[in-house]
């Protein structure tokens, strides 16, 4: 047990070392405290076995942190330099026993004169070694914010498990990124570790098997934990512990099970030692209540929520049940999931997060995967949360490969109806492994093969399945492994555990994964189309832009898998509104119980919106990561010169690696992309938490919009309450403007303007206001309408439509693009064109003024112009239209104008030219009168594009226009909107134009180069009506509506192209 008492000393009759060595030897018998050279010290340095178990404990946390020094030369040096173990105990004492000293000033005082004394001893100290060791205990020490160590329980004993709050940026030596809080508890039978990285953090905790280096794990798992949970409330938080004790599975599971049980048990205990507690006044006003026998040293500190991770599966009911039994204010929230919070497996709600960006990346290859088959390769078996379900999303799905730690399944040319029959069967199934597969339905060449066989053998199915060199009859079961991963295939699906993909760059022990290193590929070297990381971890950072530069479409698994954390978020902030009733008495458990599972639905729906913004707003990113570069340079400088992000750990490019990429051209990857919004997400709601924003009474409604209906509108009133209030408004306040706006949008607002956070924010709010949308869809797809807007499908002839859409929808404003727009062919159908654009206009400024909507900006035309003989029209120059198109929109602006004079209607006009490009890939121009779908449908059929006209007086002879791209125009007519509603003046009209124009022969070459086809453009007669040359000053515009040619033309027709081609 490593203690000798020596001959003398009993013989002598010293009976305090006699008692002391007969106290731990009975602890060491009993196993309250282990059996190792620190008990020396029980003899050496005088110490009882109790003060030996926190040096043991906080010896062992060192370990876990990266101390590099054995247990048994640590026990030799302390033995040595016993004057400085004892000050060490004293100190830990002086800071940590609430019964030492009566008041935390005398505490203040006695702790700066040991650390005074502990100084000048350690000064003394010789050997560098033995100084590394005694200051690396004295920063533990001095790190503990709180411990239970001096709590005691009926017995009068120290608890079995020590527990030790600590700041870890007070640990020497500590591992990046340091975490805000850490929870260390330690005891003979289970260690284990709680690192969050600020107050209101939620994470899972593992049942690892790292023993010497779990806390690496979860430092690691942490990590990805704070990107994924900038879309939820709570920032990242990760747990994990080892079981010391643990009889072998292979011998006796049900024994191995049971103490895995215990461990967590006691982790859970531990975890809550030195958590605060929540309770309700005599006044109903909540309060604070600190652990018994505990000295803090922060502040309050009692959101402590957890959830289940690799091993504790089904752990949640027993964290839940420990909570309660304590009486913790958390109740059943404490750990999501449980038997009465939601079912992650059952709703599938990680692989459907997942799966909208698979989809999302298959709609910009022109793919739709629910219609339309695709192969598939994966990791993990159908009896899988992730795996499983995500394998069911779609009866398209073709898989064709997938392995697990058991099993490697080959079905090389599945028929996809019975296949996905049978993956219905399996998920179904318990404890289902790839073994249990139907061999009657796997395809010619297909089978299960062991991962532990000498050689698997591979079929000419498989070889050209896996794309295999020809010849290859057998691989072992790694490298087929390998042939999977690399297979070229649509899709690689990861549902499992372990890291499959890294940089060339990279080694296998700086993965960290040393389980999977035979079966590990590069990112390069993938064949895949597009990867869904339904699972954590499945590709190094490194090698997912590795991936991402070669032409693989993926994000990452923060993005990916967050619906997960998104859910419990949720769960976790409606259970604590729900019994808040309960305690109230406004509820019963079994009515709280059933209003949760009412929501699960809506809770479902309101977490994969959050997953489709997040993919739009990165696939919007990506569309524009050239042009915004020089911004996401600036962004990130800021975020490092805060400290708020190390581009090294997130890898991220130096500054000067952007300069390249700005001079060639190249923008940052999806994979980047995705850490940037994270952290655009983290450092915008902390600003705003930093003000007093969230305390604003307008921002109650985004509190509602968080809930799902039942609950956000049966308390509307009420949910100011939640004690979490100020974060959840946050967080909707965050999410709504990094979708709306893009992820620098709040960055680039404060930079250019000199406002804080809070203002911009403030400031959006205000003008984002809520919008509806009336179309006849005669000309649109309903599918162009983002999902959190409203349609109103009908016409703007339809004034009584108008009237109950205005009032309904409380419309204070009015953008009006609705019209017939076509100038050729209006010449042929001048009534029509009327109807639509003069009759349209005319009912919708009725509605306006029969519901008293006051303000409306109006898309013109530049064909109001006719054939200008100014250089370079201008507001002032003459209206002479040559088409009913043209007149329309003049009469429109006239419409505008005497309503303005008659009933005081703020206005304004927009004339703008040939509007081009996209936006989104997600939405392509078809209309059959562009100049860009028209050239784009010649080329896709293989048809020469046609130019009407070459004898224009014209430098090339085509004409000349201002070409915009879409972007552009819809952010004037927003700022015009935004400053008509705040009741700015503007001018009655405005034109958006570059000032040069561009030719159809120039953007014909434009269209060449970017779509790489080589054509002659055919010649044709003019078109009537179309005259030589317009383009415009847009001066004006851009002095009062932010306007600017943001877009090159080139950039105008690659956005185009992009979209045609996601159109398929």
């Amino acid at each position: 047990v490593g203690l000798r008492l020596p001959l003398e000393l009993w013989q002598e009759g010293d009976g305090a070392a006699r008692s002391r060595f007969g106290s731990a030897f009975a602890a060491a018998w009993s196993g309250r405290a282990e059996t190792d050279a620190l008990n020396r010290l029980v003899l050496a340095a005088q110490l009882s076995w109790e003060q030996v178990v926190v040096v043991r404990a906080l010896f062992r946390y060192l370990r876990q942190t990266g101390l590099p020094y054995s247990l048994p030369y640590t026990a030799r040096t302390l033995v040595t330099q016993v004057d400085v173990t004892r000050l060490l105990l004293r100190l830990f004492k002086t800071r940590c026993d609430p019964e030492l000293l009566p008041s935390a000033q005398e505490r203040e005082a006695a702790v700066a004169d040991v650390v005074e004394e502990l100084r000048t001893a350690l000064d003394r100290v010789q050997g560098l070694d033995a100084d590394r060791i005694l200051r690396a205990l004295l920063s533990a020490v001095q790190a503990v914010l709180r411990t239970n160590a001096y709590a005691r329980g009926a017995d009068g004993e120290m608890p079995r498990h020590l527990s030790f709050k600590l700041d870890p940026a007070l640990v020497a030596g500590m591992p990046e990124p340091a975490p805000a809080y850490e929870i260390w508890v330690y005891s003979p039978r289970v260690e284990g570790v709680h690192l969050r990285f600020g107050a209101v953090a939620r994470g899972g905790l593992r049942w690892s098997d790292r023993r010497e280096d779990f806390r690496t794990e979860v430092l690691g798992l942490v990590r990805a934990q704070v990107v994924k949970n900038a879309v939820i409330v709570p920032t990242g938080a990760k747990g994990g512990f080892v079981g010391k004790q643990l009889p072998d599975p292979a011998v006796d599971r049900d024994a191995w099970w049971a103490e895995g049980i215990a461990c967590y048990r006691t982790f859970i205990t531990g975890l809550l030692d030195v958590t605060d507690d929540l309770r309700t006044g005599a006044d109903g006003r909540e309060v604070v209540v600190p652990p018994d026998d505990v000295v803090r040293y922060d502040g309050d500190d009692p959101y402590l929520v957890v959830a289940a991770d690799k091993g504790t599966a089904s752990f949640s009911d027993i964290a839940n049940e420990i909570a309660q039994t304590r009486g913790f204010w958390l109740g059943d929230a404490f750990a999501s999931g449980g038997s009465n919070g939601y079912d992650h497996k059952a709703m599938g709600i990680t692989a459907r997060g997942a799966w909208e960006s698979v989809r999302r990346h298959f709609r910009e290859l022109g793919v739709d995967p629910q219609t339309t088959d695709v192969t598939v390769v994966g990791v993990g078996d159908m009896s899988g949360d992730v795996f499983g379900n995500g394998m069911l999303l779609s009866e398209h799905i073709r898989l064709v490969a997938a392995f697990d730690h058991r099993s490697v399944f080959l079905d090389p040319d599945p028929e996809p109806a019975s296949s996905f029959r049978e993956r219905q069967r399996l998920f179904a199934l318990p404890r289902s492994s790839w073994a249990d597969y139907d061999a009657s339905l796997l395809s010619p060449g297909g089978g299960v093969h062991s991962r532990t066989a000498k050689s698997v053998p591979i079929s000419p199915q498989v070889r050209a399945r896996l794309g295999l060199p020809d010849g290859t009859t057998s691989l072992s079961p790694d490298e087929l492994v390998r042939a999977v991963l690399l297979a070229p295939v649509d899709l690689f699906w990861n549902g499992g555990i372990g890291t499959y993909v890294k940089a060339a760059t990279e080694t296998h022990a700086a993965v960290g994964d040393k389980a999977n290193d035979a079966v590990r590929v590069d990112g390069a070297d993938l064949r895949v189309r597009v990867v869904g990381e339904g699972g954590n971890l499945g590709l190094t950072q490194r090698g997912r832009i590795e991936a991402a530069r070669s032409g693989v479409l993926l994000n990452t698994d923060a993005v990916d898998n967050s619906a997960g954390v998104d859910c419990s978020d949720h769960e976790v902030n409606i259970k604590i509104m729900l019994d808040r009733l309960v305690a109230r008495g406004e509820l019963d458990v079994d009515e709280r119980n059933a209003s949760l599972r009412r929501m699960t639905d809506e809770v479902a729906r309101l977490v994969l919106r959050n997953n489709e913004e997040q993919n739009r707003t990165l696939s919007v990113e990506r569309a524009f990561t050239c042009p915004l570069l020089p911004a996401h340079r600036r962004f990130l400088e800021v975020l490092e010169d805060a400290g708020a992000i190390d581009r090294a750990l997130e890898s991220l490019p130096s500054a000067a690696d952007l300069d390249r990429r700005i001079r060639d051209g190249d923008g940052l990857t999806t994979p980047e992309l995705s850490v940037l919004l994270a952290h655009a997400k983290i450092s915008l709601r902390a600003a705003l938490l930093d003000s007093d924003l969230p305390d604003e009474p307008w921002v109650r409604a985004t509190l509602q919009a968080y809930f799902p209906a039942e609950l956000g509108q049966r308390l509307a009133d009420r949910l100011a309450e939640h004690p979490l209030s100020r974060d959840i408004a946050a967080t909707v306040l965050v999410n709504d403007v990094v979708a709306a706006g893009g992820l620098t949008f709040a960055f680039r607002a404060a930079e250019e303007t000199g406002s804080d956070a809070a203002d911009v924010v403030r400031a959006f709010a205000e003008v984002g206001l809520g919008s509806v949308v009336v179309d006849d869809l005669s000309s649109g797809h309903r599918g162009f309408v983002p999902d959190d807007i409203p349609l109103e499908q009908g016409s703007i002839l339809d004034t009584a439509l108008l009237r109950r859409t205005l009032k309904e929808h409380e419309v204070t404003g009015v953008v009006h693009v609705a019209g017939f727009k076509y100038a050729g062919v209006s010449v042929d159908r001048p009534l029509h064109t009327f109807e639509q654009n003069v009759t349209g206009t005319l009912s919708l400024l009725r509605a306006m003024q029969e519901e008293g909507v006051e303000s409306i900006v109006f898309s013109s035309s530049a064909a109001v112009f006719g054939t200008p003989s100014d250089e370079i029209v201008t507001e002032q120059t003459a209206t002479l239209p040559e088409s009913p198109y043209g007149q329309s929109k003049l009469v429109g602006e006239w419409l505008l104008a005497d309503q303005g004079r008659a009933a005081g209607l703020r206005h304004t006009s927009l004339r703008y030219f040939n509007v081009v490009g996209s936006g989104t890939d997600d939405l392509y121009d078809t209309s059959p009168h562009n100049l860009f779908p028209l050239v784009f449908e010649a080329l896709v059929d293989g048809r020469v594009p046609r130019i009407y006209g070459t004898d224009y007086p014209t430098p090339d002879g085509t004409c000349v226009r201002d070409y915009i791209h879409v972007s552009d125009l819809a952010r004037s007519h927003v700022v015009a909107a935004q400053k008509l509603e705040a009741g700015e003046p503007l001018e009655p009209v405005y034109n958006l134009g570059s000032g040069t124009g561009s030719s159809v022969r120039e953007i014909m070459d434009a269209m060449a180069e970017v779509t790489g086809i080589d054509f002659e453009p055919e010649i044709a007669a003019r078109r009537p009506g179309d005259p030589a040359r317009i383009v415009a000053a847009g001066d004006l515009a851009g002095r009062d509506l932010d306007w600017q040619m943001r877009h090159s033309l080139t950039e105008m027709v690659a956005s185009a192209w992009s979209a045609r081609r996601n159109a398929g």
